[in-house]
């Protein structure tokens, strides 16, 4: 954004698609690498999908324990009027 100020609209697209190409570059490169650890630990893929389930029903509490103090925080506040 810098770039673009200073450089012109340019200079910000270029250095914007720098930015763009890194980050593909990085997150290829960090997928593949998760990749070949799974690959090579024949039961981390099975961990990795039983901890991912745990983690969605953990969201899943959370979830309806803040819709429970939001209808209570709503019933309190509209009682003390």
């Amino acid at each position: 954004m810098t770039r673009g100020v200073l450089f012109g609209k340019r200079y910000g697209i270029v250095a914007a698609m720098e930015i763009a190409t890194g980050l593909l570059l990085h997150k290829s490169l960090t997928a593949l690498g998760v990749a070949l650890i799974i690959q090579a630990v024949p039961g981390l893929f099975s961990m990795t999908t039983y901890l991912g389930g745990f983690y969605l029903i953990y969201l899943e509490i959370q979830t309806f324990k803040s819709r429970e103090m939001l209808e209570l925080g709503e019933t309190i506040s509209q009682s003390s009027y």
